[in-house]
């Protein structure tokens, strides 16, 4: 029996640490990269299930007497206006990653501020490199707590990432090398040593050949794509800053590209178009997408319910054996009698527990190694406590198997013996 005491204990442990497990932050991927004198700018927009109503449109908006322009990717929905990705005339290009919120200084004494201005908006409408948006940023108040990081590169390969800083104040990290990578960790943090999973998954993908070119692009942003539980890859897109080209991808479908030259659209005048729209059947391949995440959100779902009904009913029933064994007296048939029915919804549980295992792990498995590689820290953790699970709950029917062979062996043996 204390084999069965260590499977509950696995049980329980296997069981809480899949509860208490950090969710998946559904933020972006943005990479600039040079080689060849082309500058190239990839960037990966994730949606959570929640955003999927916002409508993604295209935006070409033209210059003025005053002001640059530019070409925009905006997310919106009633009473939200979110640029996510943009260039202007001048090759300057700007998006960003979601942060936990920081708390940084404020600095309402600057001439602009967020209250009162977008920095997306400014840098695209006024910024022709990325000396003038340096200076931009030293003179703009982010507010405080500051929920995000900028991305933003020129047509020259200069490159830089604006981040909240340990010390209260903006931090600037540029571009040092062929590529500069910015994910949904602190950029300033990361040149400072900490470990981002995402990060290093991408610049692996990139030192593994001497040339960055277009299709080394697609290969990062295919190999760091997101496919659940918590977001998908809504879209992609690589900005040819030398050519001022963009290419466009929907739902990490990197074998069908829409490409616009920004260049001949601003002769058009100011218009826009439906992302979906550029592409055939692009709505019903949002849908599909859509409904793929909620089918994956539903089993996560199913997997944790079954968990905790499994943590309370190995617990109670492990409580129900040590107690029945320490008190022998007139109550133990009943207990006995609940301990009984314990085990059999605790079963009844395990076999639903396997059977949706064996529908979620080879999903798992399928959408979430790419280029041998799997999508972050979060999808590794959550790959080990699968395996384990499966491991620990294999284990456990092996052992049950074997108690229930060796139960069976010794009633045969008694009754094989000759009466005296």
């Amino acid at each position: 029996m204390k084999v069965q005491r260590y499977i509950y204990l696995l049980l329980i442990i296997a069981g809480l640490i899949l509860l208490v497990q950090l969710p998946t932050t559904t933020a972006c991927t943005v990479i600039t990269a040079t080689s060849n004198d082309v500058v190239l700018f990839g960037y990966n927009e994730d949606r959570s299930l929640d955003q999927f109503d916002q409508l993604s449109t295209i935006k070409f908006i033209p210059a003025t007497n005053d002001t640059l322009g530019y070409m925009a990717i905006i997310a919106t929905e009633p009473g939200i206006f979110s640029l996510r990705v943009g260039m202007n005339e001048r090759g300057v290009v700007i998006s960003g990653n979601g942060l936990e919120p920081t708390i940084v200084t404020p600095h309402p004494e600057r001439p602009f501020s967020w209250r009162y201005h977008s920095f997306y908006n400014l840098v695209l409408n006024y910024c022709s490199n990325i000396s003038q948006v340096k200076a931009l940023a030293q003179n703009f108040d982010f507010g405080s707590p500051m929920g995000f990081q900028a991305h933003i590169a020129d047509s020259s390969g200069a490159a830089i990432v604006v981040s909240p800083g340990a010390d209260g104040e903006i931090a600037i990290t540029e571009k040092t090398s062929s590529f500069l990578i910015s994910t949904n960790e602190n950029r300033e943090a990361i040149s400072e040593g900490a470990y981002d999973a995402r990060q290093k998954m991408a610049t692996g993908v990139i030192e593994k050949s001497s040339v960055i070119d277009h299709q080394k692009v697609i290969t990062v942003l295919d190999a760091i794509h997101q496919e659940g539980p918590d977001a998908v890859t809504y879209y992609s897109t690589i900005f040819d800053l030398t050519h001022k080209l963009v290419y466009l991808y929907l739902v990490h479908d990197f074998t069908k590209e829409v490409v616009l030259n920004i260049s001949e659209e601003m002769t058009l005048g100011e218009h826009s178009y439906n992302l979906s729209d550029l592409f055939v059947n692009g709505q019903q391949t949002l849908d599909r997408a859509e409904q793929a995440l909620i089918r994956f959100q539903l089993i996560t779902t199913i997997i944790r319910i079954l968990a905790v009904a499994l943590v309370l009913l190995v617990t109670g029933n492990l409580g129900m054996y040590l107690f029945k064994n320490l008190r022998n007296d007139q109550r133990t048939e009943r207990i006995t009698k609940r301990v009984i029915f314990l085990k059999f919804i605790q079963n009844l549980l395990l076999i639903g527990f396997i059977l949706v295992n064996a529908s979620l792990l080879p999903v798992f498995l399928l959408t979430n190694f790419v280029n041998g590689m799997m999508v972050s820290g979060t999808v590794v953790m959550e790959f080990v406590i699968l395996v384990g699970m499966w491991l620990t709950v294999l284990f456990y029917v092996i052992s049950k198997g074997i108690l229930l062979l060796r139960r069976q062996q010794r009633t045969t043996s008694i009754h094989d013996q000759p009466l005296a």
